[in-house]
């Protein structure tokens, strides 16, 4: 799976003017599901990538764990 977000801004510099504060960040990576009895268990690794204003800035871990009982 590929999950994106990207968020465009502006920021007033001391002088007044305008300079364009974009963001993106794009994470792919994994998940799955076991079913144990009545409850599903689903673990995931990605590795977001960060982008400042069109440039690499970082990379980073991302662990994901969800229990969902059944009720």
């Amino acid at each position: 799976m590929v999950e994106y977000l990207s968020t465009f801004g502006e920021a007033i510099e001391d002088d007044g003017s305008l300079v364009k504060d974009n963001s993106t960040i794009i994470n792919p990576g994994f998940r799955f599901a076991l079913d144990i009895g009545k409850v599903q268990i689903v673990p995931g690794l990605g590795m977001p990538i960060n982008f400042s204003n069109g440039e690499f800035e970082n990379r980073g871990g991302f662990i994901y764990l969800s229990i969902e009982p059944a009720y």
